[in-house]
């Protein structure tokens, strides 16, 4: 783990049809891990993608993950029904 300032976000872990979803709420904002929001959407959700939303509809955080801290790509509420278009 790289050292950071700040301690990682703690995800709860959300389960639909066996897949998993990390979210959180930032600044009563609701951000989704976006590997496991593409699962759940049927689509490979990575960075190149999420470039195409606006930088208010993305951002990486530390996260806890599976009992690790990772640098986790995620998307806001309004960038994934963008995503869903």
């Amino acid at each position: 783990m790289d050292k950071h300032v700040n301690p990682p976000h703690i995800a709860p872990l959300f389960t639909r049809h066996k897949a998993h979803l990390h979210a959180i709420r930032l600044q009563d904002q609701t951000w989704f891990c976006a590997c496991d929001l593409g699962i759940l959407m049927g689509m490979f959700l990575d960075g190149f993608r999420a470039r195409k939303l606006a930088p208010d509809q993305r951002k990486t955080l530390w996260l806890e993950r599976y009992g690790k801290a990772q640098k986790t790509l995620m998307v806001s509420e309004s960038g994934a029904l963008t995503q869903c278009r």
